[in-house]
């Protein structure tokens, strides 16, 4: 059994198809034994977030439908739970603490790459969990920019990063808006349970 576990943090406001396939893209390509979705309680670098425990409820319904055969997928409350800001160095301090001698992956966009140094505590983000960033083409081209903040990072903080390729490309803002305007162009990109949970609650 592999000694990897993987988190995945994120608002998932809401969570969409694009989450999951990153979700498939890590299992497929990375050797792990759990992978935790771990939706942010309060975010400080956000504002206007859906409350924490409709977000976490949109992605229980999410997984148990999309991974329902697939125990490594793991949605975990930790950060709903926790008072005051949500700190992915914390989020990553919790997990080392109760998986002393695992690896941890830590998922993200490479959007997320190119800012992580305004993160609270990133150097100990940098040096104590591998980065796995997923890139997206765009116009058929990979972001020079974000291999380059890569080895930046990997020179100067000695972090660990793997840029893994990913072609997958909506946001959750973008479908924020789309489901503000009454935009049916959003139901392709989220998943029929959860598009039924938004309209049964009346999000957004």
């Amino acid at each position: 059994m592999s000694d990897n576990i993987c988190l995945f943090g994120g608002t998932f406001d809401p969570i969409h198809i694009g989450h999951l396939k990153m979700i498939s893209t890590i299992l497929e390509n990375i050797d792990i034994q759990s992978l935790y979705v771990i939706p942010t309680g309060d975010s400080y670098l956000k504002r206007g977030v859906t409350d924490a425990l409709i977000r976490y409820d949109m992605c229980r319904i999410a997984l148990e439908d999309y991974f329902k055969d697939n125990s490594k997928v793991i949605l975990s409350d930790v950060e709903v739970k926790r008072e005051g800001p949500s700190y992915t160095f914390e989020t990553i301090k919790y997990f080392k603490n109760l998986y002393p001698n695992k690896t941890i992956y830590f998922l993200i966009g490479e959007d997320s790459l190119l800012y992580i140094d305004k993160w609270k505590n990133y150097q100990y983000i940098l040096n104590d969990s591998t980065l796995l960033v997923l890139r997206r083409r765009i116009n058929g081209s990979f972001n020079v920019g974000t291999e380059a903040e890569a080895n930046r990072l990997e020179r100067e903080y000695k972090a660990k990063i793997k840029l893994i390729d990913f072609d997958f490309d909506i946001s959750s803002t973008s479908l924020r808006e789309m489901l503000e305007k009454g935009d049916n162009r959003a139901e392709k990109y989220i998943i029929p349970t959860v598009y039924a949970f938004i309209k049964e609650k009346n999000l957004y």
